[in-house]
């Protein structure tokens, strides 16, 4: 049933009489009485009607006969129930006319006929059913209901909005009524109520359906049979078709706005627990997206380009769509100007929507013909055989991911095809078989959509809404802004609409105009008007006044009108209302190009305020900064990561618009700025700061703009540079320093030719510095100016070959003269000549300004003139021809082309744009071998190249494109002394290098190359010059070094002068600081000579103590094009670190900024020790039994680990101390382990292990080395199973019986097979030529592990991972424990991307995840992190300056300048503080110094990140190295972070308490203690403060108790002398306690307390609720209380009953209120027993210490302690064994009382000690003697007499 309706107006009046009285009739036969239901099925054609069924029951439809009778049925039935008859029911009599109320008149139903009806009714049910699915039921929730009953139409509904209907519900749950005069109204009033009922939810429903059937000619007309409704149904004849484009952009929108906010849900939810990966976000801004409506497919490419806009485009056909999300569930979508709205639900079937009120669904497709795989993993085998059939669901092959077999299974029946072979590695979604389907129909003909979606579009709508410069400025703006903000356009086009249409004068008209509009009617009349007339005429006027002057005038007009005004409230009022004109009107005030500035500054700043939170940082670091700013707002941090992952974009925008200020004067007619506005200089100076090579583009950029801006403008330049020369002369004037050479050449046509002339000569004599200048002549003749000169090479050149004299001329055209014709005229006034070798003279022309075109225009023009005289030009003897156009570019320098007679005067293109002497200042011949690149540079002194290798023909193929070398050539004119001058010019040098390598042309890999030429000649001699050269290189290179290992600088090249007394030449010198020979940046120094006729240096011999003693006379030759040590350099800078050889360089320049660092401390002269760093290099001998000292070039190594026995010299050891380095050559095979580096590694550390010293790892590998046995690779064969059919699989691999006898039987393993009469080698093992591939090489490794775990325990280990570490090489660090971990140094087992595959999803997207420092730090398998390789070794050298020089000493104190007698000055309070305060020292709120307790400046705090709630470090006292551990007395925190892998996991966050030990921070403790002893034997100060362990579940779970039985095993082996102190407020409690007690390890430990500590078992309350309860405290009260005394007394008098009882009451209530105040009593009782007297007298403690004076004593104690220490190991070493500390001070206290010695002064022992150490050899000689006897004598024991007598007559002899 569907409708039901009545009357059933088909049926003629008689015949429903008759089936009326039918019905009456079959209910009195049957005796029913009640309401019921008789149903016929009537023939309108012959008039029968035949009975079809009695429903003896109330039915739904009942409502139709009550809109017609008016009659309740529900009622009647139940006044029928009471036996009230029915013709006594009121509405029953008023339906046949009677009288309602009056019963006497009379009812006979049987003979009455009831009133005409006169309306028909006509209800729909409403079903959970689809009617595209032949009215089959659906289940589910319904989300929302909306209906609005009226006064003929109504409805109701047996469930509310987030209700449902579930499958065993009856489908109906709805019903609507519609009434009216004739059934059409009633059709048309149920025809719009059903159109007004919305129900949404997951069922689908009838009503749409309902609505169609309505309509139907067949219904109207009410023609309508049983048949009708099935027919239709078979016919699918109804329906509301929608526009398939509308429908699909729609379908379309919806998936990809959801897609984009499932996404950003995602991210934010996975925040929320911790995760940081950005992977939700990868696919949000760009993705594609298919649609499948009715067959066809719709492939979009969805682009998101604001955060309610997206475009969709397909075939090149590109749509805005905008969303917006309503809060019913809705979208709306837009596009083209029409609105639609979608509910849309993702359903298993498809995608079901609601589309503007009609329900469209988009079937999901499914193609059952190919079978694909859901998940990533191999192939193991199919299970059935190709061409075999499949059953739907059946199983047809087994994959295999990680580690479980799993079986896949067929959709469909049919015959299969497998599309892989067993051991095929399969990702998800791959086709692993076809199947030829059983029933063909099963497959869906998806045909591709090729066609041009046409959409309808709103009459009124315009896709460019523009139309003047305001909405143009406003729509611009607003879209770069959405670019900021991370979304996706294009942003040239923009950036040049907004600066159009900010220069548009109109602009500020509009402005203030749309300002008006806004306020409407707020807009007074009196200003609106003249605003208008004035601003409406300006916009008709053609000739347009500035923008500055319409601000002024409106301003008057606004000022005019607020001044008519009265004064007082209503002006004020005024003023306030029209505040946003004259805001408007105000960002005008300055005119148009200050508005823009603005406008660029808030553009700018969006993006620097973003890249501020992310530069310098690992991404999820930056996220994690941002989620702790954000805590309670996540949605905060979404905004800045979109912003950020859409950085390449964005900074384009940025270059961009920071290329187009340098345009604002000419596209606002406006005079250059002198300055950069402050608002948008402090911007761009951020953005210009931002790190490389992340942010190169913008910060090179915004480097160049500021560089603009800051040179001085061209007219006062010439203008200061024609004051000078008629001032100073041409000669002092070319000496200046900062003389800017080539724009002199502005005034060689200059009017004047005095001007023009002293211009040229300054000219001269500046280029030609450093040559000798024998004379210069200038003249004007026949319209040319000209200038000659007569040089020579200005250097010495070598003995036996005198300097060439040489001419030179310029040659100034005059103004529209051309070079063609005035050629002739210039060679006629050239008096040069060639002598009888090479040509030498030079030959200068200047053409007029405007002379050129193009460079390459001009280039090619004058180089056919050139050509064209060169025979003349080589007559004349001119070895270089130098063309001039001045003024040629924007600064004003000349455009200068070079042709030399070398390249028989073809331009040299080398030389264009450098004046002519530049190229041999220079030396850019010896760049001849690379294909050389000019970038920026700032001045025409400077000039940087990037080059990059030529090819060689004849050379083999490289495996990777050679790497571009960054060349950076400055010339100076500096006066200042060398020594002063290096660090200035190595800085400006620097910056050179730091803006080059912003440029994309220069690979982050790229080596630079400094060379500096100062012209100016030194006084001093050469020897001294290089001397002091090498001497401030070396503080210098120290200083800068981690700037020159970010910017790769492997070489600084310095080119000076001086003069020779005696000798009119001077001599040439060349420094240099070079890595190209191996060590990084060695200096040496050399005396050069010049080639007489070329005057480029050819010869230079050494002098330098460092480049060898004896002297050596070499050839200066160009840059090697093939330098291996550049490739080797260049592959560790690729994978972040520094080539192995360069950190010897790097370690000494650490120690050079040690000791720089000593002497500011002691204030002391800067006295360097000589060889600060010697080092020998160390390979394994050829039968590997041990290493060898080797004497090899840098980079000759064949095996990928070196090693190196090294002396340094620090202030510790002035004298040097040895120590062992093992470093991971990361170029040779990645650095990986195979077995000779495994052999190197283990006897280097043996090495290190028997001499005792330090070994330091410097690791950067790629774990243990995997490989496969290549001479096999081209032989082995393969046996299929079909040789036809490769995808049947393989049955095994072999060798022909050729091959495996070439290969050899050492090579593989194979069993002997005969194939057909072919005889073949089946292999069952590969074995390989080559030692080092498989297995062999993770047996090295253990072997390895072994050893450095033996090293850790003999000697001091360190590792400083520098690279990355992976595998083995992680082991390594953790077992040699010590861990210096570089920000670019991730330790790892598994690289990430082979995690990834394993997971089968981008999971991480960095090493760092895994075991960055993030990672390391925190849970302390790293002690200390650095931010690059200088600092890494800085920290190695910090870290060697507490330890001693070998492993059976003690490291010595270091000089001091803090005295050891002073205060401790900060004083630990009750109050939580920052341990580190006491220990180091602070500052207070005042900005006093407060000391601590070491020595000022030498505390350094190791695995400050690991267990926070205990601090530990390495300090001195004194000067005296030893360890420190204190406690936290903070609530900190420690961070667990989420799992990327487990999207269910979350970031954990745990509080701990102060004062507590925790599993993490006792585990710390422990391995403190064992790092303190082992290779360092630190003394230890332990400040303890601990209350005790937690012992909560997770705590006990997480093994507090083992990690605190650690600390008590450390300190049971701790071989070196340890303090437990109290410090002031610290308590020491329990069980931490126990784990420091001195009795653990009595003849080390020692323990103090200060004078306000505290030590027990229990704290006071804890004790007082056990030993001192309330009797007690009752007890108490009654010796004491004299009230309570009385009372007692009293009561003790008392007969009465009564009376004793309110006297007991009275003492109860005294007791009460004294209780707390005895408690506190209590507490202050127990109290005492903790305290430092009770401590001592019970011998726990040592002595009691005071705070303040703490520092002194426990020096002395310390200085005391050590020095014992020494004399033990000396008496243990005399007799042969370990001699006990009680045994040594009982011998030594002897002797020092023999010397007067107070035994109890520990200063006096100690200092007694160091001074007499004949006394004290003497008494353990004497006890060695007494040990040795008696150690003789147990041997003697068992001996007879002979035996003793015989034996004692050999030890005789």
């Amino acid at each position: 049933k569907i409708f039901e309706e009545g009357p059933p107006s088909i049926v003629p009046e008689p015949i429903f009489r008759e089936m009326e009285a039918a019905a009456v009739r079959l209910c009195k036969e049957i005796g029913y009485r009640s309401a019921g239901t008789v149903e016929y099925l009537f023939n309108a054609e012959t008039g029968n009607y035949y009975f079809l069924e009695l429903n003896p029951r109330l039915q739904v439809e009942h409502p139709v006969t009550e809109g017609l009778t008016g009659v309740s049925v529900p009622a009647t039935q139940l006044q029928v129930a009471m036996g009230i008859p029915l013709n006594k029911v009121p509405s029953i009599r008023e339906f046949y006319g009677k009288p309602p109320s009056d019963l006497s008149v009379e009812l006979d139903l049987a003979t009455s006929s009831p009133m005409p009806i006169d309306t028909h009714v006509i209800a729909a049910r409403i079903t959970a059913e689809n009617p595209d699915e032949g009215f089959k039921p659906t289940s589910g929730r319904i989300d929302r209901i909306n209906f609005q009953s009226q006064g003929n139409v109504w409805g109701y509904f047996s469930v509310t909005a987030n209700g449902g209907v579930h499958e065993y519900a009856d489908s109906q749950f709805g019903h609507v009524f519609a009434a009216g005069p004739t059934r059409e109204d009633a059709r048309k009033a149920l025809v719009l109520a059903l159109k007004e009922l919305f129900i949404y939810g997951e069922i689908r429903t009838t009503v749409e359906y309902l609505i169609q059937l309505l309509e139907t000619p067949d219904f109207k007309d009410n023609t309508i049979d049983t048949a009708w409704l099935d027919g239709l149904i078979a016919e699918k004849a109804i329906g509301v078709k929608m526009d398939s484009p509308d429908v699909v952009m729609c379908a379309t929108t919806v998936r990809a706005y959801r897609r984009i906010k499932e996404a950003e849900q995602t991210f934010l939810a996975n925040l929320d627990k911790g995760q940081l990966s950005t992977a939700p976000l990868r696919e949000v801004d760009k993705f594609s997206m298919e649609t499948t409506h009715e067959n066809i497919k719709y492939n979009f490419d969805v682009a998101r380009v604001a955060p309610d806009t997206i475009t969709m485009t397909i075939n090149g056909k590109e749509v805005e769509t905008k969303v917006r999300e309503m809060a019913d569930g809705s979208l709306l979508v837009m596009y083209q100007g029409i609105t639609h709205q979608v509910f849309a639900t993702e359903e298993p079937l498809g995608l079901r929507m609601i589309l503007d009120g009609v329900t469209v669904l988009l079937p999901k497709t499914y193609d059952p013909s190919e079978l694909r795989t859901d998940i990533t993993g191999k192939v193991v085998r199919y299970l059935v055989p190709e061409g075999g059939k499949v059953d739907r669901g059946q199983a047809y092959v087994e994959v295999e991911a990680m580690k479980m077999i799993m079986p896949l299974k067929a959709g469909e029946a049919g015959t299969i095809t497998p599309a892989k072979s067993p051991g095929s590695i399969i990702q998800q979604g791959d086709l692993l078989a076809s199947v030829e389907l059983a029933d063909p129909s099963k497959v869906q003909s998806i045909v591709p959509f090729d066609g041009e979606l046409v959409l309808p579009a709103a009459a009124t709508w315009n896709p460019d809404s523009t139309s003047n410069a305001l909405d143009s400025a406003r729509s611009a703006e607003r879209e770069l802004g959405l670019i900021m903000d991370g979304y996706d356009k294009d942003p040239e086009p923009l950036v040049q609409q907004l600066l159009s249409s900010l220069a548009d004068r109109a602009l500020l008209p509009l402005s203030v105009l749309d300002a008006m509009s806004n306020l409407g009617n707020k807009c007074p009349a009196g200003l609106e008007m003249p605003l208008r007339r004035y601003l409406n005429a300006y916009l008709s006027s053609s000739e347009k006044a500035p923008t500055r002057e319409v601000a002024t005038k409106v301003q008057e007009i606004v000022d005019a009108y607020l001044n008519s005004l009265p004064e007082g409230e209503a002006r004020e009022a005024k003023r306030t209302a029209i505040a946003s004109i004259v805001e408007t009107n105000s960002e005008f005030k300055d005119g148009q190009r200050a508005h823009a500035i603005r406008v660029w500054a808030s553009l700018l700043s969006k993006y620097s305020q973003t890249e501020s939170q992310f530069a310098n940082k690992a991404l999820d670091q930056g996220i994690l900064d941002l989620v702790k700013a954000n805590k309670d707002s996540l949605d905060a941090v979404l905004s800045p990561v979109m912003s950020h992952m859409s950085l390449r974009r964005r900074s384009t925008l940025v270059c961009s618009l920071l290329r187009s200020l340098a345009t604002f004067p000419s596209v606002f007619d406006v005079v250059a700025l002198r300055a950069v506005p402050e608002e948008l200089k402090a911007i761009i100076a951020q953005i210009a700061d931002l790190p490389s090579p992340t942010y190169a583009d913008v910060s090179l950029e915004a480097r160049n703009y500021m560089d603009l801006k800051q040179a001085k403008p061209l007219a006062d330049t010439l203008a200061d540079l024609k004051e000078g020369l008629t001032k100073m002369g041409p000669t002092d004037l070319a000496a200046e320093t900062d003389l800017q050479a080539n724009l002199l050449t502005k005034l060689f046509h200059d009017s004047d030719d005095k001007v023009a002339l002293l211009a040229t000569e300054t000219y001269v004599r500046r280029i030609y510095a450093t040559y000798d200048i024998k004379e210069v002549a200038t003249s004007t003749a026949d319209d040319l100016r000209v200038t000659e000169w007569k040089y020579e090479t200005g250097d010495i050149t070598p003995e036996g070959s005198p300097a060439r004299a040489r001419y030179g001329m310029s040659a100034v055209l005059p103004e529209g003269a051309d070079i063609a014709d005035k050629f002739d005229d210039v060679l006629a006034k050239y008096a040069g000549e060639k002598g009888d070798d090479e040509a030498v003279n030079v030959l200068h022309i200047v053409l007029p300004p405007g002379a050129a075109t193009t460079e390459d225009e001009t280039a090619a023009k004058l180089e056919a003139v050139v050509k064209g005289k060169a025979a003349d030009l080589a007559a004349k003897g001119v070895r270089t021809l130098s063309v001039f156009v001045p003024g040629f570019k924007s600064t004003g320098a000349p455009l200068i082309f070079g042709f030399s007679a070398s390249d028989d005067y073809a331009e040299d293109k080398l030389r264009r744009g450098f004046y002519p002497t530049l190229h041999h200042l220079q030396e850019l011949g010896r760049l001849e071998n690379f294909s050389v690149e000019r970038l920026f540079s700032k001045g025409d002194d400077v000039q940087v190249f990037v080059g990059t290798e030529k090819d060689d023909a004849d050379a083999a193929p490289k495996r990777r494109p050679p790497t571009p070398n960054l060349y950076v050539r400055m010339t100076t004119y500096s006066k200042d002394q060398l020594v002063e001058a290096a660090p200035r010019l190595l800085q400006q040098a620097l910056d050179e290098v730091e803006r080059a390598r912003l440029d994309k042309r220069v690979a982050p890999t790229s080596s630079s190359r400094i060379f500096l030429h100062v012209v100016p000649a030194f006084d001093s001699p050469a020897e001294l010059l290089v001397g002091n050269f090498e001497k401030v290189m070396k503080t210098t290179l120290a200083a800068y070094a981690p700037r020159l290992l970010k910017l790769s600088i492997d070489e600084i090249e310095v080119k000076i002068h001086c003069n020779v007394e005696g000798q009119a030449k001077k001599q040439g010198v060349r420094l240099m600081a070079t890595s190209l020979e191996g060590k990084w940046l060695q200096t040496a120094g050399y005396l050069e000579y010049l080639d007489p006729v070329t005057g480029i240096g050819s010869t230079y011999c050494t002098i330098s103590p460092d480049s060898g003693s004896d002297p050596e006379v070499c050839m200066l030759q160009p840059y090697r094009a093939d330098n291996s040590l550049d490739t080797k350099r260049a592959t560790a800078r690729r994978i972040g670190t520094t080539y192995c050889y360069d950190f010897l360089g790097l370690l000494e320049r650490a120690a050079i900024a040690e000791w720089q660092a000593h002497f500011d401390e002691m204030n002391q002269p800067a006295a360097m020790p000589e060889e600060i760093l010697a080092s020998t290099e160390l390979a394994l001998k050829a039968d590997g039994s041990a290493v060898e000292p080797v004497d090899r070039l840098v980079g000759t190594n064949d095996v990928g680990m070196v090693a190196w026995d090294c002396v340094l010299k620090t202030p510790e050891y002035p004298e040097g101390r040895p120590i062992v380095i093992v470093a991971n050559d990361c170029t040779y095979q990645s650095g990986s382990f195979g077995v000779r580096e495994d052999d190197v590694f283990k006897k280097v550390s043996e090495y290190a292990r028997a001499k005792g010293v330090p070994r330091v790892h410097l690791a950067s590998n790629s774990g243990a080395r995997i490989g496969l046995a290549e001479e096999v690779k081209p032989y082995f064969k393969v046996q299929w199973n079909d040789a036809a059919n490769p995808s049947a699989g393989f049955d095994y691999l072999y060798l022909t019986e050729e091959d495996y006898k070439t290969l050899g039987e050492e090579v593989v393993i194979a069993d002997k097979v005969d194939v057909d009469g072919e005889t073949r080698y089946k292999l069952d093992s590969v074995i390989g030529k080559v030692n080092g591939i498989g297995v062999e090489n993770l047996r090295g490794s253990g072997m390895i592990a072994g050893e450095t775990s033996a090293a850790y325990e003999d000697i001091f280990t360190l590792s400083y991972v520098t690279g990355r570490s992976v595998g083995i090489g992680a082991y390594l660090n953790r077992l040699g424990q010590r861990v210096i971990q570089k920000d670019q140094g991730p330790i790892i087992l598994t690289g990430f991307s082979a995690l990834n595959k394993l997971l089968g999803r981008e999971v991480y997207s960095s090493q760092d995840q895994l075991g960055g420092p993030q990672i390391m730090l925190p849970n302390g398998v790293a002690h200390v992190g650095v931010p690059d390789d200088q600092e890494g070794m800085a920290a190695v050298v910090k870290w060697l300056s507490f330890t001693p020089k070998t492993v059976d000493e003690m490291a010595p104190a270091r000089p001091t300048a803090d005295p050891v007698d002073r205060k401790v000055e900060f004083k630990p309070t009750s109050a939580p503080y920052d341990p580190r305060d006491f220990l180091a020292g602070t500052v207070d709120a005042d900005g006093k110094k407060l000391a601590g307790f070491f020595d000022e400046g030498s505390f350094t705090e190791y695995h400050e990140q690991w267990g926070k709630s205990v601090v530990i470090g390495r300090a001195r006292l004194g000067g005296m190295p030893v360890g420190a551990i204190a406690v936290e007395t903070r609530l900190t925190e420690t961070r667990i972070p989420a799992d990327p892998a487990n999207p269910a996991s979350s970031e954990t966050v745990l509080q701990q308490a102060g004062q507590v030990w925790f599993p993490d921070s006792a585990f710390k403790t422990a391995q403190a203690l064992t790092d303190f002893n082992n290779g360092e034997r630190l003394p230890v100060f332990i400040f303890a403060n601990w209350r005790g362990f937690s012992g909560g579940t997770r705590d006990m779970f997480g093994e507090v108790l083992k990690y605190g039985a650690y600390i008590v095993d450390a300190l049971r082996k701790h071989d070196a002398p340890v303090f437990v102190y109290i410090p002031p407020h610290g308590e020491l409690r329990g069980g931490s306690w126990v784990v420091v007690d001195p009795t653990i390890n009595e003849e080390m430990m020692e323990m103090y307390a200060d004078c306000d500590s505290r030590g027990g078992i229990l704290e006071p309350p804890g004790i007082c609720d056990i030993k001192f309860r309330k009797p007690d405290l009752l007890k108490l009260m009654a010796r004491n209380d004299p009230v309570i005394a009385e009372l007692t007394e009293k009561m003790g008098s008392l007969s009465s009953e009564e009376d004793i009882k309110a006297t007991q009451a009275e003492i109860e209530a005294r007791q009460e209120t004294l209780l707390p105040l005895y408690l506190q009593v209590a507490y202050e009782f127990a109290d005492l027993h903790d305290r430092p007297g009770r401590m001592k007298a019970k011998g726990v403690i040592r002595d009691v210490v005071s705070w303040e004076d703490s520092r002194l004593y426990f020096y002395k104690r310390l200085k005391r302690r050590v020095a014992e220490f020494r004399v033990q190991k000396t008496f243990s070493a005399l007799a042969g064994r370990k001699v006990e500390r009680s045994e040594v001070n009982a011998k030594l206290e002897e002797v020092a009382k023999a010397s007067s010695v107070d035994w109890e002064d520990d200063l006096a022992v100690a200092e007694w000690l160091d001074s007499s150490s004949d006394k004290v050899q003497a008494a353990a000689k004497d006890l060695a003697f007494d040990s040795v006897s008696e150690q003789f004598a147990q041997l003697l024991a068992p001996l007879d007499a002979s035996q003793r007598s015989s034996l004692l007559s050999k030890l005789k002899e």
